[in-house]
């Protein structure tokens, strides 16, 4: 059946058309998203490279530079401040010009910025620099989420959103890998070693950038929000023909919204409602506070605890292993967070942060006798948030509209840095205080008590639930013929083929 369409690309009204969403479904999960999810979670991969080398780098740099009482930590916290202030401008860029953009401008900055700070002298200015590169991963990665859920099937969108976990750690596997080439047991650099180490920081970044421009679409959902329809169609057919299959791209049109910033907040709050908005928000925060406090407190509280020098491992041996059993359970997790709603599986790894928050407090004061115990324990305060944390970002990419969805994930993701910020602050200020780390576990198992109170009433049912989903692909198998009649005014825009 042939399609007509008028002057401005759009398709003439016909409810019995498909909508976007249920031609994505009938794409289904292949090649082209797989290409699409490898590209958009680069901004994560330099989250995770980024952020660790700042941190085994640190003794270097201040070594070379002379700096007395210079702190890692510091470096990092301007990081993952700079990261904040890109998740906020992110989410209104990416709802206003498009995902595709935020998510290479990021790659730029992070590479540009990174090179350019391993030339400085001063620690102000690397310190200012690594501030922007913090900026350039935080602004891609809203937009990367979005843009990775609005082109993967219902089923698959979950996986999408933990694959970012996935590449966040396959990044610190990275900068460990590559500080083990130098110094094994991270005790020796040479002065020219840590600037050598930030440019090859680069590279990988650098790559998956460049091949991104030329491989990346834009989201289908959003041009045809705004109104490109010819462009939308385009996507469409480039999804389906990279993952093999025929698909009808004859999609019934959606309303076409506005574009300005109030515009953004005012469909997230009215479609979301203001209780689920605030809550997620304040959820964001708390499980970011114990993902962050947890690994900042659980290493300077098992400092008697020296498995290092007992095994006879290298200390980046030791990250290395860690790191890659940390891949292992999200990609075990994708798995069981499939099965589960969005609110049952947060509130279940709230519980489990809980149990392990308060066995560590046990196991710790009897570390000899409690060893597995306080080992199961440490799993669990990582685990338990990290996955949380990755459910809550997907209910907040499934309950809002596409003109607003970017923005409400990056306001999520924002609140959960001022968390990440604050944590190994109010670590440090409490275990001062009291002489014990024991305290700060405590008020960590509380907090995330109260935040399971304020999930219990919320509704996180996604606007295209599993089973609506689930139908629109049983109706595909109709098999619609792929037949485009194109306005005879202008050719489709070129494309970079998904």
């Amino acid at each position: 059946m042939a399609v007509n369409f008028g002057k401005s690309g759009q398709p003439e009204a016909d409810a019995m058309k498909p909508t976007i969403r249920e031609i994505v479904e009938e794409i289904g999960f292949g090649r082209s998203q797989l290409l699409v999810m490898i590209m958009a979670c680069g901004p994560f991969f330099a989250e995770g490279l980024e952020l660790l080398m700042v941190s085994l780098l640190a003794g270097s740099i201040a070594s070379d530079l002379d700096t007395v009482g210079f702190s890692g930590g510091f470096m990092v916290f301007l990081v993952l401040l700079g990261a904040a202030l890109g998740n906020v401008i992110s989410g209104p860029f990416a709802d206003k010009s498009g995902r595709q953009f935020p998510i290479i401008l990021g790659y730029a900055m992070v590479v540009v910025f990174s090179i350019t700070s391993s030339f400085m002298n001063t620690l102000t200015t690397i310190s200012a620099l690594r501030f922007f590169v913090g900026v350039g991963f935080g602004l891609g990665q809203p937009a990367a989420l979005v843009l990775m859920n609005e082109v993967a099937p219902a089923r698959w969108r979950l996986a999408s959103t933990l694959a970012s976990a996935l590449f966040v750690g396959l990044g610190a596997m990275s900068a460990v890998f590559m500080v083990m080439v130098d110094d094994a047991w991270l005790k020796n650099f040479s002065i020219l070693q840590w600037r050598l180490l930030l440019r090859c920081s680069a590279i990988p970044v650098m790559l998956l950038g460049f091949c991104s421009i030329f491989i990346l679409p834009e989201s289908p959902s959003f041009l045809a929000a705004t109104g490109d329809y010819a462009l939308a169609r385009d996507v469409l057919q480039d999804l389906a023909a990279g993952n093999k299959r025929q698909a009808s791209v004859s999609f019934r049109c959606p309303e076409v919204g506005a574009k300005s910033l109030q515009g953004q907040f005012g469909r997230a709050l009215c479609t979301g409602g203001l209780l689920n908005a605030a809550s997620i928000c304040m959820g964001s925060l708390v499980l970011n506070f114990a993902l962050y406090g947890s690994s900042y407190a659980v290493p300077q509280a098992l400092v008697k605890v020296t498995t290092g020098d007992v095994l006879g491992i290298a200390p980046a041996s030791v990250l290395l292993l860690s790191f890659g059993l940390a891949c292992l359970l999200i990609a075990s997790g994708t798995v069981l967070g499939m099965r589960a709603s969005r609110k049952t599986g947060i509130i279940a790894c709230l519980m489990l942060s809980i149990f392990s928050a308060l066995l560590f407090n046990v196991s710790s004061a009897n570390a000899q006798q409690l060893r597995w115990p306080l080992i199961v324990s440490c799993l669990g305060l990582w685990c338990g948030p990290a996955f949380a944390i990755l459910l809550l970002i997907q209910a907040s990419l499934e309950i809002y509209p596409a003109l607003s969805s970017a923005t409400a994930t990056a306001a999520c993701m924002a609140f959960g840095r001022v968390g990440a910020v604050v944590a190994p602050l109010l670590s440090d200020y409490v275990t001062s205080s009291t002489g014990d780390s024991s305290t700060f576990f405590t008020i960590l198992a509380a907090m995330e008590l109260a935040s399971i109170v304020a999930f219990v009433p919320l509704d996180l049912t996604p606007a295209t639930s599993t089973a609506t989903a689930d139908s629109a692909a049983a109706a595909a198998t109709e098999e619609r013929a792929v037949q485009l009649s194109f306005a005879p005014t202008a050719a489709p825009p070129t494309y970079g083929s998904a």
